[in-house]
């Protein structure tokens, strides 16, 4: 058996903690969701966000989401869905979504040039999300009819009317529950 010549070992040991250096370096997930988005789209996902309602949930995921979750839960679809059409699209942004391992799916959008993730219910996803783990595509080029009257909800309502009116809705579909 040839041994390396000393040179060849310190080289291959070098480059090797220099790669494990590099590695620890690097975030776990590079890609975070609403860092270094402009002060504007951060306004947009907070008027969203305010309009959300649990009349705007999926019919399945009625049944999943209970009122102790955050407000935010089961509605990536359709926010990340009118966020595209209200502002995203013309800003250049791609839809994405990915299959978690409780069998639902998550929706985003991401920048490309950019290399910024606009997550509209961010709030509901775990510490360290994988974001790079994804596919792009929207089911629909146009809204969905969901996505559509949050988007009139987003556009027609005053920015410091939004969190009234979704107490009243909610506290009206308590109401209605009872």
């Amino acid at each position: 058996m040839k041994k390396r010549p000393v040179q060849a070992q310190v080289s291959k040991e070098a480059s090797l903690k220099k790669r494990a250096v590099s590695i620890q370096q690097q975030p776990s997930n590079p890609m975070r969701a609403n860092v270094g988005l402009t002060p504007k789209e951060l306004r947009w996902i907070r008027r969203i966000q305010d309009a959300l309602s649990f009349d705007l949930l999926s019919k399945p995921l009625k049944k999943c989401v209970t009122p102790e979750m955050h407000y935010v839960r089961g509605h990536c679809s359709v926010a990340t869905e009118a966020a595209y059409h209200l502002f995203a699209k013309e800003a250049g942004f791609k839809p994405y979504s990915v299959k978690c391992a409780d069998g639902g799916t998550h929706w985003w959008l991401v920048h490309p040039e950019r290399k910024v993730v606009l997550d509209v219910t961010e709030p509901q996803i775990a510490a360290g999300f994988d974001y790079s783990r994804r596919r792009q595509y929207f089911q629909n080029p146009s809204p969905s009819s969901r996505a559509v009257v949050l988007m009139i909800r987003v556009l027609l309502l005053p920015e410091r009317e939004n969190s009234k009116f979704k107490r009243n809705l909610l506290r009206d579909l308590q109401k209605a529950s009872q």
